[in-house]
C-alpha cells in the first residue's frame, strides 16, 4: 500500500468515525425532541438533530468516495494505460531569434574584433563539440 493510499484510507476511517458520532448526536436530539413539552424546544432539538444527520450523511458519502477512489487507483486498470516503453529523440528547440529571423551571421561593429567562427570551448572539451568536416 502506498503512502498516499494509506493516508486516504485513514482519512476515510476518520470521516466514518465522525459520521457515527454525528449520527449518535442526531438520535439524541431527536429523542429529546420527542420528550419535550415545550414546542419551541422540541423544534430546536429536531432542527439540531436534522443538522447532525445531514453532516453524518455528508461525511459518510465523502468516506465512501475516498475509499472508492483508493480502490480504483490501486487496481491495475490505471497502470495498463501508462506507456512504459518510450523512445523518442527530441530536437533542441530553436531560440526566439532563430524562429523570427532564421539563420543569422554575426557582424562585428566597426573597430571590434572579428566574430568567432566557432564557439569558445576549453581545450579539454573540444573533442565533445568537434565536427568532422570530411
Amino acid at each position: 500500500m502506498s503512502r498516499y493510499e494509506e493516508h486516504f484510507r485513514k482519512s476515510a476511517e476518520t470521516d466514518n468515525r465522525i459520521a457515527e458520532e454525528h449520527a449518535e448526536v442526531a438520535s439524541h436530539h431527536h429523542a429529546r425532541a420527542r420528550r419535550q413539552d415545550d414546542d419551541d424546544l422540541a423544534k430546536h432539538d429536531k432542527a439540531l438533530g436534522n443538522a447532525h444527520e445531514r453532516i453524518a450523511k455528508a461525511l459518510a458519502n465523502r468516506a465512501a468516495d475516498t475509499l472508492e477512489m483508493c480502490d480504483k487507483a490501486s487496481r491495475d486498470e490505471l497502470n495498463k494505460t501508462t506507456p512504459t516503453d518510450i523512445r523518442v529523440t527530441i530536437p533542441s528547440a530553436p531560440s526566439a531569434v532563430e524562429r523570427i529571423y532564421g539563420d543569422l551571421t554575426m557582424v562585428p561593429r566597426a573597430g571590434q574584433p572579428p566574430a568567432p567562427q566557432h564557439a569558445r570551448v576549453p581545450l579539454e572539451f573540444e573533442h565533445l563539440v568537434k565536427v568532422d568536416e570530411e
